[in-house]
Order: C-alpha cells, then sequence, then structure tokens
C-alpha cells in the first residue's frame, strides 16, 4: 500500500479502536491514582510534621511504602503482580485474566498511586505553614481544613502534578499495550516493530504525542484558572465527572455487540494466524457463534491468556512449546488441531552463502531464538548445515547458557535474542545471519531471495497447533472451530496466501 492508502486504512479501521483501548487504560488508571493518590498524599502531608511519635514512624512507613513502589520499573511490575492481578480480577469479572486490556489497569494503577501521592504530598507542602495555623486558630474543623484551605491553596500545583502523571501513564499504557493490553503501544509494537512497517509505527507515534499534547493543553488551562481563582475543587470534580461519563460511553459503544450468540475469542499473532481466523471467522459465525481475534506479541502471553480465559483457543505455537509451557507452569492445554508447517530458515542481507559462514576472519554474528524449545530448533538447523556440533543437555535450554551448547571451529558467534527482534537484527552490520520463523519473515517481507538455508520437519513435530484448555476439548464450540479450519477451505487459503512459506497439514486431536 501507498502512504496515503496506509493512511486512510489506519484512521479507518485502527484508530479509534487503539486510541479507546488506551483511553480506557489510562482514564480509569487516572480516575483511580487520583482517589487513592489524593487519601494518601494528605495522610503522608498531614502525618510529616507530627510531634507524636507513632504518627511520624506511620509517615516514614508510608514514605518507605511509596518510594519501593515508585522505584519498581514498571514493566518488571507488571509480571511482578500477575497472581494479584488475577486474584483481582476474579473478584471483578469472574475470570482470573491477567493478560487484556482490563486486566492491565490493576498493575497500572499500583504504579500510579504512590507516583500520584508523591506529586500530591509535594504539592502541599509548598503551602505556608502560617496558613494552616491561621484556619486553626480560627477553630476550623479537620474538613474544613482540608477543603477550604489545604486544598484550595495547593489546587494549581495538584493539577500540574497529576498532568504530569497522566501523561506518565500514557508511556505506561504503551508499555503494557506491547506485552498483551492493547491500544496504541500494541498498534505501534505489532502493526509496526514486529511488521516492518515504519509508516504505520509513525502513525501510532504521532497519535500518542497529539493524545499527550491533548493532555497537557488541558493541564495548562485547568493551572490557569486555577490560579487565577476561577475554579477549585468542585468545578475540577465536575469536569472530571463528565470526562468519565463521556470517555465510559465511548468505551461502551466500541464494545457492545448486538450479538447474542456464544463468543468464541481467539489468540493469535499477526502472521500467519489473523488472516487465517479472519479469513474463516465467517465459517465459524455461520455456526452460530461470535468471533473475537486478539492479537499478541509475546509467545508466552498467549499461554498466559489461554489458561487465565482471557482468550478460549489460540494459534501461534508448535506442541513442543505447548508441553514445555505446560511442564513449566503447571497448565493443562491440549492441542486440538494440528494446522500448518510453520518452519525456521536462515536469512542474510549480507549476500553470503553457508560456506561464507565457515570462513575464517572476522567474527560473524548469527542470531537466534531465546525461548528454550524454539532455541533447540535453531541450534539443530546449524548443526544440520555443519556450522557447529551440538551438546544439549536433557530438558530446557536456556539462553544465558548458550556457549555450553556447542562447539564450532568457525569464527561464528550465536546471540540469542527475541524471536521478533530476529529479523530486524539482520540490518544490524555485525549480524550475517538470523534464524527467522515464518511467523516473523512474513510480517518482516523477507523472501526465498534471503533465504539460504531452512530446517526440514517430515514428520511435521514442529506444526502450528490451535491449543485450547483441555477442560473444553470435549465442547461442542471446539468440535465446530476445529471442523471450520480443518476444511478444504481453510487449506486453499494457507496454500494461496502464504505462497509456500507455510504448508497445511490437517490433523485433529479431538
Amino acid at each position: 500500500m501507498t502512504f496515503s492508502e496506509k493512511l486512510v486504512s489506519y484512521l479507518k479501521n485502527d484508530l479509534f479502536k487503539y486510541l479507546g483501548e488506551t483511553l480506557e487504560m489510562v482514564a480509569i488508571t487516572a480516575l483511580i491514582a487520583l482517589i487513592f493518590g489524593l487519601a494518601l498524599g494528605l495522610l503522608m502531608y498531614f502525618t510529616r510534621k507530627s510531634i507524636k511519635l507513632w504518627v511520624n514512624r506511620l509517615y516514614k512507613v508510608l514514605d518507605v511504602i511509596v518510594s519501593i513502589f515508585r522505584s519498581f520499573p514498571f514493566y518488571v511490575l507488571m509480571f511482578f503482580v500477575i497472581p494479584f492481578t488475577r486474584i483481582v480480577m476474579q473478584g471483578i469479572t469472574g475470570n482470573a485474566e491477567a493478560f487484556s486490556t482490563e486486566a492491565f489497569i490493576v498493575p497500572l494503577s499500583l504504579a500510579a498511586i504512590p507516583f500520584f501521592a508523591k506529586l500530591i504530598e509535594n504539592a502541599l507542602i509548598e503551602i505556608n505553614d502560617g496558613v494552616v495555623e491561621a484556619a486553626v486558630s480560627l477553630g476550623l474543623s479537620k474538613s474544613q481544613i482540608i477543603f477550604r484551605v489545604v486544598l484550595k491553596e495547593a489546587l494549581p500545583a495538584i493539577i500540574s502534578g497529576v498532568t504530569l502523571g497522566i501523561v506518565t501513564l500514557v508511556g505506561y499504557s504503551a508499555m503494557a499495550g506491547a506485552v498483551g493490553g492493547g491500544g496504541l503501544g500494541f498498534f505501534a509494537y505489532d502493526k509496526g516493530f514486529v511488521s516492518y512497517d515504519f509508516e504505520m509505527m509513525l502513525f501510532a507515534v504521532i497519535t500518542i504525542i497529539l493524545l499527550v499534547l491533548l493532555i497537557q493543553f488541558l493541564g495548562n488551562l485547568l493551572y490557569k484558572l486555577a490560579r487565577k481563582g476561577k475554579i477549585d475543587f468542585r468545578v475540577v470534580g465536575s469536569i472530571l465527572g463528565v470526562l468519565l461519563i463521556v470517555l465510559t460511553s465511548f468505551i461502551i459503544s466500541n464494545r457492545v455487540s448486538a450479538s447474542t450468540n456464544t463468543k468464541i475469542t481467539f489468540g493469535t499473532m499477526s502472521q500467519p494466524g489473523e488472516p487465517i481466523l479472519k479469513a474463516m471467522k465467517e465459517d465459524i459465525e455461520a455456526k452460530g457463534y461470535t468471533v473475537e481475534i486478539k492479537i499478541y506479541n509475546e509467545f508466552d502471553a498467549l499461554n498466559h491468556a489461554l489458561v487465565d480465559g482471557s482468550i478460549d483457543a489460540n494459534l501461534f505455537q508448535h506442541e513442543p512449546y505447548l508441553l514445555s509451557y505446560n511442564k513449566q507452569h503447571n497448565a493443562s492445554l491440549y492441542n486440538a488441531l494440528t494446522m500448518y508447517d510453520c518452519l525456521y530458515a536462515g536469512y542474510t542481507k549480507k549476500g553470503i552463502r553457508i560456506s561464507d559462514l565457515k570462513s575464517k576472519g572476522k567474527l560473524k554474528k548469527i542470531a537466534v531464538a531465546n525461548d528454550s524449545s524454539n532455541l533447540k530448533r535453531c541450534l539443530e538447523l546449524l548443526a544440520a548445515e555443519g556450522l557447529i556440533t551440538l551438546n544439549l543437555p536433557e530438558g530446557n535450554l536456556s539462553a544465558s547458557d548458550i556457549k555450553n551448547y556447542y562447539e564450532t571451529s568457525y569464527a561464528i558467534e550465536i546471540v540469542p535474542m527475541a524471536t521478533a527482534s530476529i529479523a530486524q537484527s539482520l540490518d544490524d552490520s555485525d549480524i550475517y545471519m538470523g534464524i527467522v520463523n515464518a511467523t516473523f519473515a512474513i510480517n518482516a517481507g523477507l523472501g526465498k531471495d534471503l533465504m539460504i538455508c531452512s530446517e526440514e520437519d517430515l514428520e511435521h513435530k514442529n506444526a502450528n497447533i490451535l491449543a485450547i484448555r483441555e477442560e473444553n476439548k470435549d465442547s461442542i464450540w471446539v468440535k465446530d472451530i476445529v471442523e471450520v479450519l480443518s476444511s478444504d477451505k481453510c487449506k486453499d487459503f494457507i496454500l494461496n496466501e502464504f505462497d509456500g512459506v507455510i504448508s497445511p497439514y490437517f490433523v485433529s486431536h479431538i
């Protein structure tokens, strides 16, 4: 597509969906953080200078807790609190999910509440002590001091701090989106980076920038009005209430479906799973179901989502990966349908052949997958090409121990990295070959002209599968989707759409 065609497609098909998901995460988190952060900030402010020993100690404890959560890297926090997220979501929705737009509001809130609390505390401590002392001497009650004096005096600084906090939340939401939370962050990563499409990434980045500028503009406007005394907390509360109503209506309008059919939610990756499921969606819905397709870009996130019930089936992995996941996580995921061969192959942009990697001289790096089952496949391919001899242990492999798994007499170094990044790494000057899964080769536009070796899988042991929870293997809906996805129509679509990069191989296990 041309630039203008991509822009029209983004504005028509993607903007409101992904912007809506971002607004949902940011707005709900900001509201939660403002309520609890304001309460915590006020508590820290009033306990900060207390002459009572136990109150002063309470402040120190709160300050330490807030500092710990503020210093916690958000990317790590998202995964660290997964068990807690599932407990919360189970209580709210009845579904113990951790990888959905709604579920990521939990870690976002845990990160935002202490951040907002500190911002509000810092705004409050700027108030002249004489103002509070005067209010006390006039006999004002504690609630009157809080709302008529403290918050009124600190309102401009609070607005400024909260604006900064909401802008930060936009950045956090992009991180959450990239690992399964949806939104503009997901779109930029999956449709841009992973799909090798700079224009789509640019559209998402521009949208995020415009969103941040709008938030900052509104924050600056409210700040100026507060400085001039034209608004107070009641006005700010009313504005927040109106915005919340508008946002809620926007979210509901994006989510309401006129269908009352049984809903089946698939999780997959943008290639080749998404086009296959979209092509067969109408046939599945003709059997009386409503189909939703969620796109992820992390392998484990897809299985986590299946385990916790965020999705009903996923299409992205081979059976060895599923079995490894089941063993590591004590899960019960089941191969309902073997669907297609999705092989690893060696690609290069340096114009070399395998024989050139065996030459002496400059060190040549080869990029491989860093997860256990796919790392093994990559090493076996390199061994089959005579580049290395293997020394693989029993059980799972660890990318950190890569040098223990092979020996070579050639000037090569094997570099494990995230599977989604291997195709991108081929543009690096020191990466001479990358072992790329067909999923990401399709996304990156890697053709057979850049392929210099490929694995063989005559027994189809690494064929991609449709996975479900084992408890559902006898369900009618599972039998229905297996029937559709193993049909001649699906076979023809795979053959015509992917030009032999993947090959259909249907074996039902239902």
